[in-house]
């Protein structure tokens, strides 16, 4: 309904409860406010389609997630020319993989789990053994090998331990890549924006000062991009919350990541968007029993206690120290947990596990208590029943509760709002290796994400506005479900024309993305606002003493799908590396019927309302070309 219906003065009194000064005054009543603002709860077709627009500019569906490496190789005889028919055995985290070099004498392993202690074995009769150890592989990282085999007369075989792997040739992108032994070592906050700082390039909206932001999601950019065109991705799943500007959906245990990517540009047509692209990647079971355990404890004697100069003081007193110079500070940072992995059948099935907890309390800047508690829990089991086919099943766990969110010099502690979730991630994977030529890997995640903020003040008091702007008794409390289903897949296929070599890789996905939501506000939806409040100021008639406002809850649920499908052929001849390639995206946003009840004491004034569904509010089909170049110099590529 317009507003301008409900722009009217009514001699009513506030229900029972209200304070003296509070009672018996003329009210201008408006319409129902899910926020400060005043502005009506109950969608328009015109909020509708902003919340649609705003979830679709959250970066589509990124399904270029990368959770795995791989290793490319050539086998070369003395004099330079390719050696056919060469068994290349893989060993590592899994089962021992084989493979057979083509004519060009190139053998390579896809999907492979980051590690740092793979080992090749190369058999080719009438040539001496070779065996390569230490070789590693990142996350979103292609590593290359140049092998040289010598005739057997000359030698039985050759043992090569830790040689440092070439260039990567086959690079499309920039950015890094984050292992667990810099995650480890270097001193920073724990949690993936103090990661992704390091990242050349990658900016960072808050600054981590021992850890005091890690309870709070930051926001990055890269190279001119927005900070709604990223993308979070969790071992190969995408996560992102596209409700709020493709945020984390949940906070983390830092121990349980493997390795930490973060691509910045590039030509790789699986990837949607020209944001910053996070690709977490968990650790996994191996046929070494394994674990770790941590305490960390950050005291606030730690913390450095600044002396303000003179002209400081001077501009704090004058600020009323509302302003102080001094910002959020650590009461105290405690962050413990564990994570163990190992075989059951070794060789065949693997499990991993870990729980992590993390208190972070600070003091605000305005003397309030902010207490933040993570609590994560995730498990892993891979099962490589054959040597061509693996199967992954993984849970995540995340719930952060927090006390005092939105302290302010207007939020007393009772306005605050209290936090909690959880969101649970549910995912399977499967990648079968079909032949030499052929792999295909394909999976299916399930993303629960919840929480709720609600008022300390709780459900009863009545929210009242003084003059001076600071709220009194309680605050609304919100509710939110973000559902998210997603399917993907993809296939690489090799094969030779003349002297090129040619890696075709398709895939697609489909995704749908929900979001619901609602705003409840205490009092039986009466919020009470003191003369000169600023929302008391105007009005026909104007308010003379004080005002309120009748609220309804606030229902919204929207629906978008995303749809892709990429096509890439990664050619290569000797030093040269040409990637070509082609996305295709449908995005659609619709609006989910919803509805809401009438104000419970005036329900004339403001009666249930509900709002139609409506299909495909805003609808992008994009083609997007893809091609980048690569060339190595030197005789030894570096």
């Amino acid at each position: 309904m317009p507003a301008s219906r409900f722009a009217r003065a009514a001699s009513l009194p506030l229900p029972a409860g209200t304070s003296r000064s509070q009672k018996d005054l003329t009210f201008g009543f408006r319409m129902p406010s899910d926020t400060s603002s005043g502005r009506a709860p109950q969608r328009t077709g015109e909020q509708h389609l902003a919340c649609i627009l705003a979830l679709l500019l959250a970066a589509g569906i990124a399904a270029g997630q990368a959770k795995s490496g791989n290793i490319y190789g050539v086998v070369l005889a003395e004099d330079g020319s390719a050696l056919q028919g060469v068994t290349v055995t893989l060993k590592g985290a899994g089962t021992p993989q084989n493979f057979v070099t083509d004519r060009r004498g190139e053998f390579h392993f896809l999907n492979l789990d980051p590690a740092d202690d793979y080992a090749l074995r190369l058999d080719l009769t009438g040539f001496a053994v070779v065996e390569r150890r230490g070789v590693a592989v990142a996350v979103g990282v292609n590593t290359s090998i140049r092998v040289a085999m010598k005739q057997a007369a000359v030698e039985a075989s050759v043992t090569v331990v830790g040689d440092a792997p070439l260039l990567d040739p086959r690079r499309v992108g920039t950015g890094a890549t984050i292992e667990r032994r810099e995650m480890d070592t270097i001193p920073s906050a724990r949690d993936p924006w103090a990661a992704v700082q390091t990242v050349p390039g990658v900016l960072v909206d808050k600054v981590n000062v021992g850890g005091n932001y890690s309870g709070q999601a930051s926001g990055f950019i890269a190279k001119g991009s927005q900070t709604s065109q990223g993308s979070w991705n969790l071992d190969g799943a995408t996560i992102s919350d596209m409700a709020v500007a493709a945020s984390s959906p949940t906070y983390w245990d830092f121990d349980s990541f493997q390795e930490i990517q973060a691509v910045t540009g590039g030509s790789d047509p699986s990837i949607a968007t020209s944001g910053v692209t996070l690709n977490l990647v968990t650790r996994r079971g191996t046929n070494r029993t394994r674990g770790s355990a941590r305490v960390f404890v950050t005291d606030s004697a730690f913390q450095a206690k600044p002396t303000l100069s003179e002209e400081e003081k001077r501009q704090q007193e004058a600020g009323g120290g509302a302003t102080p110079f001094v910002g959020n500070q650590i009461t105290g940072i405690q962050d413990y947990g564990i994570e163990i992995g190992g075989p059951v059948l070794k060789d065949r099935l693997w499990l991993w596990g870990s729980y992590g907890r993390q208190q972070i309390d600070l003091l605000a800047v305005t003397g309030q208590p902010d207490k933040t508690t993570i609590e994560d829990i995730n498990a892993k089991a891979t099962f490589q029943a054959i040597e061509s086919n693996g199967l992954t099943v993984f849970y995540l766990r995340g719930d952060k509760r927090k006390s005092g969110r939105g302290a302010s010099p207007t939020r007393p502690p009772e306005t605050t709002q209290l936090q909690s979730g959880p969101t649970s991630l549910y995912k399977m994977e499967d990648s079968q290796v079909f032949s030499s030529k052929v792999v295909v890997e394909a999976f299916w995640s399930f993303l629960d994400e919840n929480f709720r903020t609600v008022a300390a003040g709780g459900p009863a008091p009545q929210a009242f506005l003084d003059a001076d702007s600071v709220w009194h008794n309680s605050y609304r409390s919100n509710y939110v479900g973000r559902p998210q289903h997603q399917v993907s897949g993809s296939v690489n296929y090799f094969l030779s024309t003349g002297a090129l070599g040619h890696e075709l890789k398709a895939g697609g996905g489909v995704r749908r993305v929900e979001a619901r939501s609602e705003t409840v506000w205490p009092g039986q939806g009466i919020i009470a606002y003191a003369q000169g409040s600023g929302t008391c100021s105007g009005g026909d008639p104007p308010a003379l003493i004080a005002c309120g406002a009748i609220t309804r809850n606030a229902s919204t649920r929207d629906k978008d799908d995303y749809v892709n499908f990429f096509f890439s052929d990664t050619i290569t001849q000797a030093r040269l590396t040409a990637t070509l390639g082609v996305r295709y995206d449908d995005q659609k946003g619709s609006i989910q019927s919803s509805s809401v009840p009438a104000n419970a004491l005036y329900p004339t004034i403001l009666p249930a309302a509900s709002a139609p569904a409506i299909d495909g509010v805003v609808h992008w089909k994009d083609w997007s070309p893809r091609a980048g170049l690569t060339y190595a110099i030197g005789d030894a590529r570096e």
